[in-house]
């Protein structure tokens, strides 16, 4: 039986998609008193993946018609779409849905030219 020769530098080309960072936008209204258990959470989700949490805020009641004892937790971060972080996002985004205190849920994931993106 002969083998085929195969030249030792001849390998496999890498995967050449090259992931984008994405930004993402995640607003929650909660009550006051569960604001440290989502602010924990949101830094939870992204702590062992590759995203970049560019900032975490949480911003007071000053617009009409917000009742006194809500506040709303901001938080910016930078992921690859198409990488595990899109996994830490649905997971963070279902353990807030879930929490009682909160009120209001929504996020976005800014397209490239969006001026937020490059904040």
């Amino acid at each position: 039986m002969k083998l085929l020769h195969r030249p030792l530098l001849r390998r496999p080309r890498p995967d050449e998609r090259v992931a984008v960072p994405t930004a993402c936008t995640v607003h929650a209204r909660c009550d006051r008193h569960s604001e440290a258990k989502v602010r924990a959470l949101c830094v939870i989700a992204f702590a062992g993946s590759g995203a970049r949490m560019r900032s975490l805020h949480v911003v007071e009641p000053g617009e009409p018609g917000d009742p006194g004892d809500s506040v709303t937790v901001l938080l910016r971060v930078t992921f690859a779409m198409d990488g595990p972080d899109t996994v830490a996002l649905e997971r963070l985004v279902t353990e807030l849905s879930r929490e009682p205190g909160v009120r209001d849920l929504h996020w976005r994931i800014h397209a490239a030219g969006d001026p937020l993106a490059e904040q």
